[in-house]
């Protein structure tokens, strides 16, 4: 059996300011304190791997988390945060066109290969889900951590919950009403039932550490 911890970055500087952010984004001083306190959980779940998206809001969670377990974390794109168009990245968020790109993303998400430009749609982010969930499961370690972002998060959640019945007018309602606090904490677990093999969600968005 494994049990899979994912783990939303603390709360960044892109998401408090104007512009939207890149990889390069930082945490906030109030995501720095929010990573300590998810890190002192992680210290005592036994987790013997630790993997996180390479961008720096997760990379600063990332090494809070190593700061108590001394785990040297694995960094992986398969976990980065869904692409946006390059055209918004750094652009103030109520730029008319930078809203104009949003919009048309999201209004066309349901069709699984729409694309505006250079962002991910649908296929791409339900084949990387994909990827991510048979990485993890190909790994000889039974209690995994992930530090991954919001949007992602819950694209693999999907895909971990519905397969290959995930479709793009689902996978958009889950991502519209199942909302994730930063260093929110959810858990999988993959093997747990052997009448029903598979996995199973036992834990979403628990922020209990935050108070």
């Amino acid at each position: 059996m494994k049990t899979v911890y994912l783990v939303r970055h603390g709360e960044s500087e892109g998401q408090i300011g104007p512009n939207y952010q890149g990889p390069q984004t930082p945490l906030s001083q109030k995501g720095r304190e929010q990573s300590d306190f998810i890190a002192e959980r992680a210290s005592k779940l036994g987790i013997e791997v630790l993997i996180s998206s390479p961008f720096e809001r997760t990379r600063e969670t990332t090494e809070k988390i190593k700061g108590v377990t001394g785990l040297s974390p694995i960094y992986s794109d398969l976990f980065t945060e869904r692409r946006r168009a390059s055209d918004q990245i750094g652009k103030p968020k109520e730029d008319p066109k930078v809203v104009e790109i949003e919009k048309l993303w999201i209004g066309n998400f349901h069709l699984p290969y729409f694309r505006y430009a250079d962002e991910e749609n649908f296929n791409d982010l339900n084949n990387r889900a994909k990827e991510a969930l048979e990485y993890i499961l190909a790994r000889p370690e039974s209690k995994i951590m992930v530090v991954t972002h919001g949007w992602f998060m819950r694209v693999l959640i999907g895909k971990a919950m519905f397969g290959n019945d995930l479709t793009a007018d689902d996978c958009q309602k889950f991502l519209h009403n199942m909302r994730t606090s930063n260093t929110g904490l959810t858990v999988l677990e993959y093997g747990a039932d052997e009448a029903m093999p598979g996995w199973q969600l036992y834990i979403y968005n628990d922020h209990t550490h935050l108070g």
